[in-house]
């Protein structure tokens, strides 16, 4: 019985080792390879909820998922598009502007009936109710944030004008939108950065709310962007944003380190298990 006992010490103190190390070396990660990150964190944010989903038997859930999916890969195939067509990029940031308002409103509101259910006695429904408001907003919010910011990334190389590393393969005229490759003209609203790089206003308005760093996407030059973000809607996107940010972790990497060490218990219960019966033959 004593070597059960230590045996289980010994669990105790590995479990609380997995939890420590793991949510360390995401963070870790996150900082040191950011981009290789938010691709693994994009595709656990498209397959681990729904998962969870289907076990559930949540099917409302998996319905909503996959219609959300389908309309993000038409959108996905536009971006790919070559030549990029000049409307595309207004066709995505509108779809992410109309998304991540939807999924703002309905966090808040899911967030209010959970509080207003519980100033209410044995109102458990209401409670429910609002978790699942608050949930679908912000899951989608998340959902819907990086997968616009990958493709607004994947149609900027597609247009040429835009490197990961390395030169450009075509150079960039005083009138074109090295985002989507399209021309600024003058009837159609557009905006000088301070490197003196221009871009359709629609663009660079949603390369930036999304959640790039303010830096011109050509030369990669800071640029100051107060011009574009002082718009009261434009700085609750940015608000929401670092929001949504906060819960990505919660939703894709804490669920998966819950398994694990659920997996190792399981195993470490069955071990003991056995242990204990062959003790008691003896």
């Amino acid at each position: 019985m004593d070597e059960v006992q230590e045996g289980d010490e010994l669990f105790a103190l590995l479990t609380l080792a997995l939890l420590f190390c793991s949510q360390f070396g995401v963070l870790a990660w996150k900082k040191y390879h950011p981009s290789s990150f938010q691709s693994v964190t994009l595709i656990g944010l498209w397959i681990v909820p729904p998962v969870v989903g289907i076990i559930l038997k949540n099917y409302r859930y998996v319905i909503i998922c996959v219609l959300f999916g389908i309309a993000s890969f038409i959108i996905f195939r536009k971006s790919q598009e070559k030549p990029l067509k000049p409307e595309t990029p207004r066709t995505l940031y509108t779809w992410f502007a109309i998304i991540h308002k939807v999924t703002y409103f309905m966090g808040a509101f899911g967030y209010g009936i959970f509080l207003l259910g519980m100033f209410i006695a044995d109102q458990t429904k209401i409670l429910e109710f609002g978790l699942y408001f608050a949930f679908y907003g912000i899951y989608f919010g998340i959902l819907n944030k990086d997968t616009v910011d990958e493709l607004s990334s994947r149609m900027a190389l597609n247009a040429g004008y835009i490197q990961k590393q390395g030169i450009p393969t075509k150079n960039l005229n005083s009138n074109v939108c090295s985002i989507c490759g399209g021309r600024t003209i003058e009837d159609e609203r557009s905006y000088k950065l301070d490197c003196g790089h221009i871009y359709h206003e629609y663009c660079i308005r949603g390369w930036i709310i999304i959640g790039k760093k303010a830096t011109c996407p050509y030369c990669k030059e800071k640029v100051e962007t107060k011009d574009l973000t002082n718009n009261p809607w434009n700085k609750m996107d940015i608000m929401y944003s670092n929001i949504l940010d906060f819960f990505r972790y919660l939703l894709v990497w804490q669920p998966l380190i819950i398994t694990v060490v659920e997996i190792f218990s399981r195993i470490h219960t069955k071990n003991q298990s056995i242990d204990e019966t062959t003790i008691i033959n003896i």
